[in-house]
Order: C-alpha cells, then sequence, then structure tokens
C-alpha cells in the first residue's frame, strides 16, 4: 500500500492528537480510587454504543467497514491510554 504525502501528514497528526488525549485523559482518572477499572467501565460503556452505531450511507458493506474501523481506532486508543494510565500510576506510588 502506498500513501502520499497528505495522507501521511494526516496520519502523523491524528496520531499526535491520539497520543495527547490518552495522556490528558489518563490524567484526568489519575486521582480515580482504581485508575484501571475506572477506564474499563468507561470503555464497556462505550462499546456498548459502539455496538450501536450506524452510518448514514448507501452501501450496508460500506457502513459495516466504517463500523469496523472505529472499533479498531478505539481499541488502539485504549490500549494506548492503558499504557499511560500504568505510567501514571507507577508515578503515583514511586
Amino acid at each position: 500500500m502506498t500513501i502520499d504525502r497528505r495522507a501521511l501528514e494526516l496520519e502523523c497528526r491524528v496520531f499526535v492528537l491520539e497520543h495527547m488525549l490518552q495522556r490528558l485523559f489518563a490524567f484526568s482518572v489519575s486521582h480515580a480510587r482504581d485508575p484501571a477499572a475506572f477506564v474499563e467501565d468507561l470503555a464497556r460503556g462505550y462499546r456498548d454504543t459502539l455496538r450501536l452505531q450506524t452510518f448514514d450511507v448507501d452501501d450496508p458493506a460500506l457502513s459495516d467497514l466504517a463500523a469496523g474501523e472505529v472499533e479498531e481506532a478505539f481499541d488502539r486508543f485504549l490500549a494506548g491510554l492503558r499504557k499511560e494510565v500504568g505510567r501514571y500510576g507507577t508515578r503515583a506510588q514511586g
């Protein structure tokens, strides 16, 4: 798969935004009694919402593709968030 310069720029911008959101979110939940459990509860609720999400497009296959991409993006975001929450927990203990 090839990628053009504009697509690469957009991908890099999304990466930076995603990383910063993970850090900000991890910081905001770091004061919770159990930050990791708090994140998992939020993730469960969001996943339930994602399962009901539909996309207003003419092609049902395209809607399914979009739903899969959103779920995959959420999984990537959640994996990074879990790492950040772990780092904040380590800092608080150390």
